[in-house]
């Protein structure tokens, strides 16, 4: 949420996250770039906790991690 308010047009409120935060179109348009790169950082954040996840829950992985 903090990196999309840093593009300006975009103003998303905490309060409403639980509802439907949204924008105007517009700010595609211009914002287009920006708006992509902090959709491909959340990708590859939410990407690499799942696969934290996985490991954790991986028996062999903890197995290893701990020198057993």
């Amino acid at each position: 949420m903090t990196r999309l308010n840093g593009i300006e047009g975009i103003d998303l409120a905490e309060a409403k996250l639980d509802l439907r935060p949204s924008f105007p179109l517009e700010v595609f348009s211009g914002h287009g770039e920006e708006i992509c790169a902090v959709l491909e950082w959340f990708a590859h954040t939410a990407a690499l906790a799942d696969a934290r996840r996985m490991a954790d829950d991986d028996p062999e992985t903890s197995r290893r991690r701990n020198g057993r």
